[in-house]
């Protein structure tokens, strides 16, 4: 089960039951809650986290295409940053064309988003990641095998 932020009651201090939420809603409640619970990386500028981390739920497939993302003032509230912060996220979103925005809306997750996100992750790990740890791995003599058992353990 997963921990995390108390489910959002309706006004009515009655009501005992929480409403039903879509699985959008859901992902855009436990991304807020990551964002929360993770703290920022002094070494990098805190809106280009909020990128990669929104560009992560977009590949773990947490925002599917046509959702959209919490809104710029309710994510800066969350997360205690200046609105500009988000902002500046959602625009390098944008840029790399993964959201589209809709006047009035909001920001909304397109078509491809995740190939183009997966694709480029793959190819900044295979050229960047994996030499570094590949050559970690040989001079640790370890085999596919003892990796595999290890991802049991």
């Amino acid at each position: 089960m997963v921990s995390g932020p108390a489910i959002d009651r309706t006004d009515n201090a009655r009501q005992k039951v929480a409403p039903a939420r879509s699985e959008g809603a859901l992902a855009r409640e436990l991304l807020c809650y990551y964002l929360t619970t993770v703290m920022w990386q002094t070494e990098r500028p805190i809106y280009l986290q909020i990128r990669d981390r929104i560009a992560a739920g977009i590949m773990d497939e947490n925002f599917r295409v046509g959702e959209a993302l919490p809104s710029v003032r309710a994510l800066a509230a969350k997360e205690a940053v200046n609105p500009l912060t988000v902002s500046k996220a959602y625009q390098e979103l944008q840029a790399a064309g993964l959201v589209e925005a809709r006047r009035g809306l909001g920001l909304f997750v397109v078509a491809g988003a995740r190939e183009q996100l997966v694709s480029d992750e793959r190819r900044s790990f295979l050229t960047g990641d994996w030499p570094r740890i590949h050559a970690h791995v040989r001079r640790l003599g370890l085999s596919v095998e003892d990796l595999m058992a290890s991802e049991d353990a």
